[in-house]
C-alpha cells in the first residue's frame, strides 16, 4: 500500500522525482509491466497508458491514474 509519494520516479532509469501515483494495466509476472508505484508526471502518463486503454481515471481514494477500456 502506497500512502505517501517519496522518493524518485520507479520508471527504469529515471531519477526524477517521484509526484505521481500510477498503475499499468498489465501487472501479472509473466509480462512486462508496471504496478502501482509512484512515478515522476512524465512517466505517470506512460504507465497509465500501458497497453492503450480508453480512458484514464483516477482512484477516489489514493488518487491514483490508471487505464480503463
Amino acid at each position: 500500500m502506497i500512502v505517501e509519494i517519496k522518493g524518485t520516479c520507479q520508471y527504469e532509469g529515471c531519477n526524477e522525482p517521484a509526484t505521481q501515483i500510477a498503475c499499468g494495466r498489465i501487472s501479472y509476472p509473466s509480462h512486462a509491466g508496471h504496478n502501482l508505484g509512484c512515478y515522476c508526471e512524465y512517466h505517470s502518463e506512460i504507465v497509465a497508458d500501458e497497453q492503450y486503454p480508453e480512458y484514464v481515471v483516477y482512484c477516489p481514494n489514493c488518487s491514483c491514474a490508471f487505464g480503463v477500456n
